[in-house]
C-alpha cells in the first residue's frame, strides 16, 4: 500500500517538473550559447547582444514544438520510477538516486574528454566514481549507509574500508598524473583531473545526501525536499516566461530576477501545503504534533519553511553552475539521454545542493527516530 501511494505522489506532481520546459526560469532573451566551443575558449559570439523580444505568446508558442517528444519521455521515466518504487519501496528510491549521480557523472567525464581533447578511459572514468561513492558515503555520512549495499561475503572489509578507500585513491591518483605526453598534453591532463574532482564532489558528495535521508528519516522528508525544487522549478517558469525582464545573470540569461523571485514566493507557500499532501498519503509521521504559533503551525511545516527557503535561494546556483560549465565548453545541454529536456546533470543540477542541505539541517533537527 505504502509503495502504491508512493508511485502515485510521484505521477501526480514529478510530471508538472519533466513537462516544464527547460531551463524553467525563462525570460525573454534567447540562450546565447553556441555549439562547437572548446573548454575556456567559448566563441567570442557568444556574448552578443540579444534579439528582439518576441512577446509572451511568441515565447510560449516557441516552446511547444518539443512537448510531444518531452511528454513521451516523461511518461517513460516516471513509469520505470514508479515500477522501481513500487517493487524495491524505499530501495527503489535509493537505486534512482544513485542511478541518476551515475548518470550525471557520465555526462560530465565525457564533456570534460571532449573540452579537453583527451581519449576516454572508461575504466578510469568509473574508477573514480566507484571509489568517491564509497569514499563520500562512508565519510560524510555515517556508519549506516554502506553495509546494506554490500553483499554477506563482502562484510570483512568494512572495518578497515577507510583505509583501503585511501590507499586506492593515492595508487588511482598517482596513474592519473604520469605524464602521457608534451608539456600541453600534461596541462589537460591536470586540468582533467581537477575537473573530475570537483564533479565528484558536487554529484557524489552533495548528491549523496538523498540517500542518507532514506536512510535515516525515510521517504517523506526526501520527497519534501525533491517536491520543493519541483515546485520552484515549475514556479520560476509560470512566472519568468510572461513577466521575465531582467536578466537573473549573464550566465544564463534566460534566468530572470522576475521567475527568481516569483518561483521563491510560490515555494514557500507550497511548503506546508506538500507537508500536509504527504501526511495524507503516507500518514501522519511521530514528530507531526502542532506546536508552534499556538498550534497553527507543526515542527514539520517549521521544517518544511526553512527547506523551501534554501530551494528557493540556495538550491538554483547549481543551476548557475551548470549553466557556467556548458558556457565554458560551448555546449548547449549536458547530454542527450533524455529526448526533450537534454541529459541527466540538466535535471537535477538544482537537486545535488538541496541533497547535502536537506541532510545536513535534519541531522539537526530531527532525530532519526523520526523515520518512518
Amino acid at each position: 500500500m505504502a509503495g502504491r501511494m508512493i508511485c502515485q505522489l510521484i505521477l501526480s506532481l514529478s510530471f508538472l517538473c519533466l513537462v516544464a520546459p527547460s531551463p524553467l526560469n525563462a525570460s525573454p532573451h534567447k540562450d546565447l550559447l553556441h555549439r562547437g566551443g572548446a573548454l575556456f575558449g567559448a566563441p567570442s559570439n557568444a556574448l552578443r547582444a540579444p534579439p528582439q523580444d518576441p512577446g509572451v505568446l511568441g515565447r510560449i508558442s516557441s516552446r511547444k514544438g518539443s512537448w510531444g517528444t518531452r511528454v513521451a519521455s516523461t511518461v517513460t521515466l516516471l513509469g520505470l520510477t514508479a515500477a522501481m518504487t513500487y517493487v524495491g519501496q524505499r530501495k527503489g528510491l535509493e537505486l534512482i538516486v544513485i542511478g541518476a549521480q551515475a548518470g550525471a557523472y557520465n555526462e560530465v567525464a565525457k564533456l570534460l574528454d571532449r573540452g579537453l581533447s583527451l581519449p576516454s578511459s572508461l575504466p578510469s572514468r568509473w574508477l573514480w566514481f566507484v571509489l568517491a561513492f564509497n569514499t563520500g558515503h562512508s565519510w560524510a555520512y555515517g556508519e549506516t549507509l554502506m553495509p546494506s549495499l554490500l553483499p554477506s561475503w563482502l562484510h570483512w572489509y568494512w572495518p578497515g574500508r577507510r583505509l583501503v578507500q585511501y590507499l586506492a585513491y593515492v595508487c588511482l591518483l598517482g596513474g592519473s598524473i604520469t605524464p602521457k605526453g608534451p608539456g600541453e598534453q600534461l596541462q589537460r591532463q591536470v586540468a582533467h583531473l581537477a575537473g573530475l574532482h570537483f564533479a565528484l564532489f558536487l554529484i557524489v558528495g552533495l548528491g549523496s545526501g538523498y540517500v542518507a535521508i532514506l536512510k535515516q528519516w525515510g521517504v517523506r522528508p526526501f520527497l519534501l525536499s525533491v517536491l520543493l525544487v519541483v515546485v520552484n522549478d515549475i514556479g520560476a517558469y509560470l512566472v519568468g516566461v510572461p513577466l521575465g525582464k531582467t536578466p537573473l545573470t549573464k550566465l544564463s540569461p534566460k534566468k530572470s530576477w522576475e521567475g527568481f523571485w516569483g518561483a521563491a514566493v510560490l515555494t514557500m507557500a507550497s511548503a506546508p501545503l506538500l507537508v500536509r499532501l504527504l501526511r495524507t498519503m503516507l500518514g501522519p509521521a511521530p514528530d507531526d504534533v502542532p506546536r508552534a504559533l499556538g498550534g497553527l503551525l507543526s515542527l514539520s511545516d517549521w521544517q518544511a519553511l526553512i527547506l523551501a527557503a534554501f530551494a528557493s535561494f540556495g538550491a538554483p546556483i547549481g543551476g548557475i553552475l551548470a549553466s557556467a560549465a556548458k558556457r565554458a565548453t560551448g555546449t548547449k545541454d549536458f547530454g542527450d539521454s533524455i529526448p526533450g529536456h537534454g541529459g541527466v546533470m540538466d535535471r537535477v543540477d538544482c537537486q545535488l545542493f538541496m541533497s547535502a542541505f536537506s541532510y545536513l539541517f535534519l541531522s539537526c533537527s530531527a532525530s532519526p527516530r523520526t523515520r518512518e
